[in-house]
């Protein structure tokens, strides 16, 4: 019974990761269809993700409300009627809606898997259950492209939301079936932190609207964005503020005072960045540039679930010989490499090569996933597990979001700026060598912050090395872990 439970909160999960990039291989199709501009298409992913990072720390509060059973049913049902929406939506504003919607549903099942397996499982069940929810979780935003890609070309792109209708049926079924002996819900009254809420919903709608639409409105030669991003910064730092003083705060941020988990969101964050934004910087540039069509696209970001998915059965079995620090250079260097390549194919595109960038990045991304997602479960006691466990998602989310926001900002900024470089009416050329040029700059940006991951892991392995020999010469010996503690 336990186990049906977990298996189906895992599918739920799957479901819910899956769907973050499931629009991106459909985004010529959408845009079509409701009239958007391409470069508005990140609006689709950033909604979901902000709705996803405002409701993670609501998530203890609900469950306790509510029970894991009825919990389960109100937003896998919310997921699935969201999802309906958004199939039937007849204008991008409505689309961007319901997506919302699908984030707050999200954002509530997220940590469902993980609190169902600390709960439910023994303990001697726990490995287990932690390596099949992480390969869910490793192998969903490359199945979310992949899928949107194949229904897009065959069915239409409402069919990818559709989708969620059988796997949210299979995954309630599995929960509702598992939880069936779930004790009541708790009664008792749990404050809720309402001034945080409010300043942290402020604080990153805010933001979020400042990178989709800066660019559009010259950023800061623009009263209104120099107003919302002032907002923005003084609505966030007061949370900050208000999180470190309340008695019952939305996210335990004092568990940041642990520096593995602080390093382990740190590094999530960027990892959020670059996973969430090449998933939508890679179908943007083949529309884009290469007239590529969802069916061709799904196939290009096939290469990469590809090694994914071989290497995933040998990750547990890596990580007993080597340490998380060096897995996480390795697969950092790994991604790096691949965007430096997609840098390069926005001015010399070859098919071989961008199948070589793809095989390289879904090695590197999931040795720099699983291990991150290691560093942040075994970095406190297990009392705090949960906390920890939601502190890690929202920086992974905020990473996402901020990541494509910023990428895609970045492409429209280098455009624009070629484009006025060259004075009078550009044609259909110069549009076309704007788009090369300012793709070309974002993934060697991108490719920058990766190395830069890789060598702040790299210079905390060798520093934390030193720091274990000088320990096991005096008394006592320190591990590399507890060392971080």
């Amino acid at each position: 019974m336990a186990w049906r439970s977990v298996i189906g909160s895992i599918v739920a999960v799957l479901m819910t990761i899956m769907d973050i990039q499931i629009t991106n291989a459909a985004i010529g199709p959408i845009q079509a269809a409701l009239h958007a501009p391409l470069a508005d298409a990140s609006w689709i992913s950033s909604a979901y993700l902000i709705a996803e990072i405002v409701t993670l720390p609501l998530t203890g509060l609900l469950s306790r409300r509510l029970g894991y059973r009825r919990y389960a049913q109100v937003f896998s049902l919310m997921f699935m009627a969201a999802s309906v929406l958004c199939a039937q939506s007849t204008s991008f504003e409505m689309l961007v809606g319901c997506r919302l919607l699908q984030g707050v549903a999200g954002g509530a099942l997220m940590p469902l898997a993980y609190s169902l397996i600390m709960t439910r499982l023994p303990d001697g069940e726990h490995g287990r259950a932690m390596s099949l929810f992480g390969a869910m979780v490793t192998l969903a935003p490359m199945l979310g492209p992949v899928m949107g890609g194949f229904l897009t070309a065959h069915f239409g792109w409402a069919s990818i939301f559709y989708l969620n209708l059988p796997i949210g049926l299979v995954g309630l079924a599995l929960m509702m079936s598992g939880l069936r002996d779930e004790p009541a819900a708790g009664r008792e009254k749990t404050r809720v932190d309402w001034p945080g809420l409010v300043l942290i919903v402020i604080g990153l709608g805010t933001l979020q609207y400042v990178l989709e639409e800066g660019n559009r409105y010259g950023w800061f030669a623009s009263r209104e964005i120099a107003v919302l991003t002032g907002m923005a910064l003084v609505a966030l730092a007061a949370f900050v503020v208000r999180e470190r003083a309340s008695a019952h705060p939305l996210v335990a941020l004092g568990l940041l005072a642990n520096r593995q988990l602080r390093i382990a969101c740190a590094a999530n964050v960027t990892t959020g960045a670059a996973v969430f934004g090449t998933y939508f910087l890679v179908p943007y540039f083949l529309i884009e540039l290469q007239r590529y069509t969802p069916a061709q696209i799904s196939l290009v970001i096939l290469y990469g679930g590809a090694v994914q998915l071989s290497i995933l059965g040998f990750i547990p079995r890596i990580l007993k010989r080597v340490h998380v620090h060096v897995l996480v250079v390795v697969g950092a260097l790994l991604s790096c490499v691949s965007a430096w390549m997609w840098s390069m194919a926005a001015a010399d595109f070859s098919y071989a090569s961008v199948v070589v960038a793809q095989l390289l990045r879904g090695l590197g991304f999931t040795l720099m996933l699983t291990p991150l997602g290691v560093l942040a479960t075994t970095a406190t006691v297990k009392h705090d597990a949960p906390s920890a466990s939601i502190l890690f998602n929202i920086s992974r989310s905020l990473g996402g979001a901020i990541g494509v926001a910023l990428l895609t900002a970045l492409v429209g900024i280098r455009h624009a700026a070629y484009l006025d470089g060259l004075g009078g009416a550009p044609g259909a050329a110069d549009d076309r060598a704007g788009f090369v040029l300012a793709f070309g700059q974002t993934f060697a940006v991108m490719a920058g912050f990766l190395a830069a991951m890789a060598l702040a892991f790299a210079a905390l392995h060798v520093r934390q090395a030193a720091r274990a020999r000088q320990a096991a010469r005096g008394p006592g010996r320190a591990t590399a872990v507890e060392s971080d503690r």
